[in-house]
């Protein structure tokens, strides 16, 4: 699905801090509903900064990504598939 709980849109202020819910802030883990493995805030809050690299088209530099957007982010950044670089 579009993120760990399904696909449905309006599900996702229980389980994501996002540019429409956070209040312009990060929050504490654990505020919202975890994902099927008990994890929290795998989609918006924070950053994460994970092992993925990507290729930079530009420079062909490897650079890092985050997944999953952040407290700042619209929630159409807050999918599973999104990488940032």
């Amino acid at each position: 699905g579009k993120y760990h709980f399904g696909s449905r849109d309006e599900d996702l202020p229980l389980y994501a801090w996002f540019d429409k819910s956070s209040q312009s802030r990060t929050h504490q883990v654990g505020e919202l509903r975890p994902n099927a493995f008990g994890l929290y805030d795998t989609h918006g809050n924070v950053r994460e900064w994970v092992e993925d690299m990507l290729t930079k088209s530009e420079t062909g530099a490897p650079v890092r990504v985050s997944p999953g957007g952040n407290w700042c982010h619209p929630s159409s950044i807050c999918v599973v598939g999104y990488r940032c670089l």
